[in-house]
């Protein structure tokens, strides 16, 4: 029986249940553990579409067209290169979102 290693989208929501736990914790976030992490993962969406197209390298540009294929799908996806720098830029910018409202740059009310 082989043991399986947890995927970059499980290690994602690790990821963002645990900072926000920790900011919740360290009286960072001025609001709850589960607004908190509702709003990372809408951030870590938003930051997926805007990650998405760093390095990718299509069928148009090497010159190496599939038939039946759209020219612009990508030779080499690298889905986890992908999720894990999209964590690390949501994880930043979730992190300038929490102290916005904690300094109340952004208020809440």
């Amino acid at each position: 029986m082989s043991v399986s290693t947890p995927g970059p989208l499980a290690l994602t929501a690790f990821a963002g249940i645990a900072l926000s736990i920790a900011l919740q914790f360290f009286r960072l976030a001025p609001i709850g553990n589960v607004l908190a992490t509702a709003i990372f993962y809408i951030v870590w969406f938003v930051c997926l579409f805007a990650v998405l197209p760093i390095g990718i390298r299509t069928q148009s540009d090497v010159g190496e067209v599939v038939q039946g294929t759209s020219a612009g799908a990508p030779i080499n996806a690298r889905a986890g290169r992908i999720v894990a720098l999209t964590t690390i830029v949501a994880s930043v910018v979730f992190l300038l979102i929490l102290l916005a409202l904690r300094f109340k740059i952004v208020p809440l009310g």
